[in-house]
Formats: structure tokens, sequence, C-alpha cells
């Protein structure tokens, strides 16, 4: 055990990499395109510069978005004219309904 203390006494500590800079928050890469939300699907797709209308009607059969929906443009309900921006979040969400309401 003693010659076992003396190696590591003698060894030098190996060099670590430093202390490091913080990171700013414009040093984050950013993901180019429009984050896309639907149910359990979260996906990254290149639709900035289309409308929110215009985004519904092209996502509407491949990823099944239900009709109805109401469309939300970062937490926003959003006008169907808005025209998507890079890195906006869109989501598309079913209203929800009253228990036991009557038309």
């Amino acid at each position: 055990m003693q010659k076992l203390r003396r190696l590591q006494q003698e060894e030098p500590a190996p060099a670590g990499p430093g202390p490091q800079e913080p990171r700013s928050a414009s040093a984050s890469p950013v993901t180019p395109g429009v984050t896309f939300v639907w149910g359990s699907q979260c996906l990254t797709l290149e639709i900035q510069g289309m409308t929110v209308g215009d985004a519904l009607r092209a996502l509407r059969e491949p990823y099944n978005v239900a009709p109805g929906v109401n469309a939300l443009v970062n937490g926003r309900l959003a006008d169907p004219e808005h025209r998507l921006s890079e890195g906006e979040l869109l989501e598309f969400i079913r209203p929800a309904g009253e228990k036991g309401a009557s038309e």
C-alpha cells in the first residue's frame, strides 16, 4: 500500500484541458428551419417563407394533421397569413371542448 501511495505522489497529475471560456448565447448553433410540433411529432423543417395556412395544407396529409386544428407560432395563436421565419416554432393543437356543451 505504501508503494502505491509513493507512486501516486511521484507521478505528475495529467494536464487537463484547462479553464474553459463560458459560451455566449450567440455561440450556440442555430438549427435552420422552423420547428414543427403536432402531437408527439417534433421536427425541424425548411418551411420558412411559407404562410401558416400553406404549411398546414402541405403538412396535413404526410403528418396526419387533424382538421380543425389551431395553429400557434411561438406559443401564440397565429393568423393563416402569418409568414414563417427561420427559428420559429409552429404547433398545431386541437381546440379543447367542454364536457356537456350543447349547441
